[in-house]
């Protein structure tokens, strides 16, 4: 599964900032500055892929800066590109684009990963209250 979005800037710490309350519970991101761009991998979206999910996520940083979307479960990809929220241009692209998550995931593991940020989200852990199926106004 290919699940990757490319925003047109610089500003990584600004892209960390956005990007925060869109990763789900217990998920990660890598992320990469290249060339004027950041480049972002998910690993939420790779088991139950869900296209709209994915695109929201897009529109809401397209806000920011130029948003292209790299999305599929397999080669040919779907590319959207987004600015303002709105779909700008559509395409497919015959090879998969850059890496996939999992493939940053094997060089992480092997210590070979350079120039690349991991971003996480943890759930915190339930409270004594949670964990014995009580209410906070109990």
């Amino acid at each position: 599964m290919i699940a990757s979005l490319h925003l047109e800037t610089n500003d990584l710490e600004r892209v960390k900032t956005l990007l925060m309350p869109n990763l789900q519970a217990n998920s990660s991101a890598f992320l990469r500055v290249s060339n004027g761009w950041v480049h972002i991998y998910f690993d939420q979206f790779l088991d139950d892929g869900d296209r709209d999910d994915f695109e929201s996520v897009a529109r809401g940083l397209s806000n920011f800066a130029l948003t292209v979307s790299c999305f599929g479960e397999e080669i040919p990809a779907r590319i959207n590109s987004f600015r303002n929220n709105l779909e700008v241009a559509t395409a497919t692209k015959p090879e998969q684009p850059n890496l996939s998550f999992e493939d940053l995931q094997a060089l992480e593991d092997a210590g070979t990963l350079k120039g690349y940020e991991r971003l996480e989200f943890e759930a915190g852990k339930p409270g004594l209250a949670e964990f014995f199926g009580r209410s906070q106004d109990e």
